[in-house]
């Protein structure tokens, strides 16, 4: 009779330990950990095809009754999913590699989706439930305690942070060009300095040939003539070729 009463107090127990966990999972957001049963909101669940809906009437839920019931449980509005010290870090990294249009054309891609944002995120912190391998349990877990998770939905925007998200597309559009100009400057730079190198190959092309001719009447070297002279017909051969790729007119030779 002990053993019976003891091992039937054990289900009891374990059975209240699983549905903690069952309770607790459910607060996850399915967008992060894919459950399709999760229920970041009470009373509404979210479906394969990531669509919100009733559990009371298995009805669909429109975005805007989305918002109005993720406010009344306490969701913030966040209007950018990264903090403003981080975008700072990132814009300040970004700068480092002005030399490179990539990031400039990604901050003004960036600038454009912002500028066009109709939706908004909403988080709430909640306390999701922390499960250990247990083959002593029936699903093979054990409850292991809980620790604080945030957690997103995605809703449609009001008015006001319409116009936030306005300011900010516009923001970093400007901050891509204030990248792009000093690209462009600099290339123009060292494009026009390539320019005058070339040019001064082709304009001294038969001064070097002549100090190439007097090395060999002086050494005598064949090996090494042929050496220098294939040097300079590759350096003037790609002087003619970046020249005519910039439409510049070349001295006669």
């Amino acid at each position: 009779m002990g053993n019976f009463t003891e091992d039937l107090a054990k289900g009891f127990v374990r059975s209240a330990v699983n549905q903690v966990g069952r309770d607790g999972g459910k607060v996850i957001s399915n967008s992060i950990y894919g459950n399709a049963h999760s229920t970041p909101i009470r009373g509404i669940g979210k479906n394969t095809h990531n669509q919100f809906f009733d559990e009371s009437t298995n009805e669909v839920i429109s975005p805007e009754e989305l918002r109005l019931r993720a406010e009344a449980e306490g969701f913030q509005v966040s209007l950018f999913r990264y903090n403003a010290g981080i975008k700072i870090v990132l814009y300040i990294v970004s700068l480092f590699f002005a030399i490179l249009v990539v990031p400039s054309i990604i901050i003004f891609i960036f600038g454009i989706m912002k500028f066009f944002q109709k939706t908004v995120f909403m988080k709430k912190s909640v306390l999701v439930a922390q499960f250990v391998p247990d083959r002593r349990y029936k699903d093979g877990r054990r409850l292991n305690g809980h620790i604080k998770q945030d957690i997103r939905i995605k809703v449609p925007c009001n008015s006001s942070e319409r116009k936030s998200l306005i300011k900010a597309g516009i923001l970093y559009i400007l901050l891509s060009l204030v990248l792009l100009i000093p690209i462009f400057l600099w290339r123009s730079v060292v494009e026009q300095q390539n320019i005058e190198y070339y040019k001064n190959i082709i304009e001294n092309a038969e001064t070097e040939q002549a100090h190439i001719k007097e090395d060999f009447e002086l050494f005598k070297d064949t090996v090494r003539y042929n050496k220098k002279i294939n040097e300079f017909n590759e350096k003037y051969q790609k002087a003619v070729e970046y020249l005519n790729s910039h439409n510049q007119t070349k001295s006669d030779n």
